[in-house]
């Protein structure tokens, strides 16, 4: 639920990992000293036969005084509660959508007034980023290169027009053009005069 393992408190019991811890954010969820830290007893499953695939899932949970058994370091921000004094206010069910997990360990202080105190440690969802972490970074646009844009139009032109105003030649099948052979014709009518005048 909300990417975290619930469970009761007796599946918790002999085991390295503790997933019975909760907390309930208060009501203007910037306030640490309104928020509510308990433990679940029961998970509670509640079905609408009359509803499709309708459930409402429920925890049931053994709640610390947020008055008197409830203290919040001012430096380190770190949450001590005490869970041999329980909270007397008879509302102890809450929707699961509202918990948080956390987990709790012994107070690591040496004073025995502190005995029977834990240490809330909060942690994070399977697969959620906190994004509060994260610093705004200012934004540089990349340098863009323009892009010439070339014009297109759907008009078509002949070819073979323009091939006869501009070249102004054309080609044999021998593959010479009308300026060649007037050239070679004026080459081999001056070798024949000039064999004629060799032979006389």
């Amino acid at each position: 639920m909300n990417g975290y393992n619930f469970h009761m408190e007796c599946h918790n019991c002999g085991k390295s990992t503790m997933n019975c811890g909760m907390c309930m954010k208060s009501s203007s969820y910037t306030d640490e000293d309104n928020d509510f830290y308990g433990i679940i007893e029961d998970i509670i499953q509640l079905t609408y036969p009359l509803i499709l695939n309708f459930h409402v899932v429920l925890f049931k949970c053994c709640w610390v005084d947020p008055v008197r058994d409830m203290k919040l370091h001012p430096r380190y921000h770190l949450v001590d509660v005490d869970f041999k004094k329980v909270y007397q206010k008879d509302e102890p069910f809450i929707l699961a959508q509202q918990a948080v997990h956390v987990y709790y360990i012994e107070h690591p202080s040496m004073k025995r007034d502190k005995a029977d105190w834990m240490v809330v440690c909060k942690t994070k969802a399977r697969r959620v980023v906190d994004e509060s972490r994260w610093t705004d970074i200012a934004y540089q646009p990349e340098e863009v290169i323009p892009i010439p844009a070339v014009a297109t139009d759907n008009q078509t032109y002949d070819l073979s027009a323009a091939q006869q105003q501009g070249a102004g030649t054309s080609r044999t099948q021998y593959g010479e053009t009308d300026n060649e052979q007037d050239e070679d014709g004026e080459d081999s009518s001056e070798e024949y005069e000039n064999n004629e005048f060799k032979t006389l």
